[in-house]
């Protein structure tokens, strides 16, 4: 099954020249996940709407308690430093570690268009990020 939604899922994309699924019901209603069920035959020999038969909606009822929004969380190290001009001396140093997490939310905060590409029109700068940690150092080992 897993290897047949995979083949769904690539087609999906070529076949709609589309972004990855924003949304659960996104996925859900493109109707990829009963399309590999299918293409699959796990349901050969058992008789339609049977307890035992598994189609989209018992895979999705199953995995409901467990879906939560995406967001990715990262951390940055920055380094920078200033010379002096004159002497070609560096005259200091500084470290920077930055934990920034990612939120599904436009920078436009228009929820009602939350599955539109991420980059379209007036929302220029795409999802949301937040400092989550700053930490400042003159030294490498933060």
């Amino acid at each position: 099954l897993a290897e047949k939604l995979v083949d769904e899922i690539k087609g999906y994309y070529i076949n709609n020249n589309t972004m990855p699924f924003a949304t659960i019901a996104e996925f859900a209603n493109s109707g990829v996940l009963q399309r590999a069920i299918n293409a699959s035959n796990i349901n050969r020999n058992i008789a339609k709407f049977s307890p035992a038969y598994i189609s989209q909606s018992t895979i999705l009822e199953m995995l409901a308690p467990y879906l939560t929004t995406r967001s990715d969380t990262y951390t940055a190290h920055v380094y920078g430093s200033a010379n002096d001009s004159l002497k070609g001396e560096s005259k200091v140093e500084v470290w920077c570690k930055a934990t920034l997490q990612r939120f599904p939310e436009r920078i436009d905060g228009n929820l009602a268009r939350l599955s539109d590409n991420s980059q379209k029109e007036d929302n220029l700068f795409g999802r949301r990020f937040k400092i989550i940690d700053l930490k400042w150092s003159e030294s490498a080992g933060l």
